[in-house]
């Protein structure tokens, strides 16, 4: 017997459906947190990648690309992307979390 599938509310629900995997994590932090600047371009991203994660540079841009289509990084000009806040993200995923387990307890 299938066991009924949780519909999760609009409120529950944050702008990451996902969490990130450990290389993409890493990567946010470096670029956001760490090297704090307010604007990167494409090709710095993947020069702080390779250079910093040793990865090569087709991994480090499936990377740039996998945070960009989660809307991690915004395009703010051409080739020009910004960092959402680190703590936001974390914000909405304790959110997203908490109000999942909330809906699950009740009986």
């Amino acid at each position: 017997m299938r066991k009924n599938r949780l519909v999760i509310s609009e409120e529950c629900r944050s702008r990451w459906s996902r969490l990130l995997k450990k290389r993409e994590l890493i990567a946010y932090y470096l670029l956001c947190v760490k090297k704090k600047n307010d604007v990167w371009n494409t090709g710095d991203i993947v020069d702080v990648l390779v250079n910093e994660l040793l990865l090569n540079n087709k991994t480090a841009y499936n990377v740039f690309r996998r945070l960009k289509r989660i809307g991690l990084l915004v395009r703010v000009g051409e080739y020009m992307y910004k960092c959402i806040d680190f703590t936001e993200y974390f914000d909405e995923l304790l959110k997203s979390y908490v109000c999942v387990k909330k809906l699950r307890r009740k009986p």
